[in-house]
């Protein structure tokens, strides 16, 4: 399997798990006058986006990288710098287009 192939899939199925648990335990009007097959819609549509999304962070991330961290938190600081800079763009641009893409379908 190819690294983007796995990267597709990993964010892939994150996206879906969010999208999922985000359209069907939300108490909205928005989602709760929706049919059971529009929320089905909403998250196969936030599972696109959110991919995508995904793929755009980590395009971002790519580009604006540093190649050096400086903290003055310690261990735990550079911790934290390192695993945003791991997940943060890609969970960010998953998560801003799993939501775009599912309340456009719902709304």
């Amino acid at each position: 399997m190819s690294q983007n192939q796995r990267f597709l899939l990993t964010w892939g199925t994150v996206s879906f798990v969010f999208a999922a648990l985000f359209t069907f335990n939300n108490n909205s009007a928005m989602v709760l006058m929706a049919s059971g097959l529009l929320k089905v819609v909403a998250v196969l549509v936030g599972t696109a986006t959110g991919t995508l999304g995904a793929w755009i962070g980590e395009a971002i991330r790519r580009y604006a990288l540093p190649d050096g961290f400086f903290t003055d938190g310690g261990m735990t600081s550079i911790l934290k710098t390192k695993l945003f800079w791991a997940i943060g763009p890609q969970f960010i641009g998953m998560f801003l287009g799993m939501s775009i893409g599912a309340a456009i379908v719902l709304k």
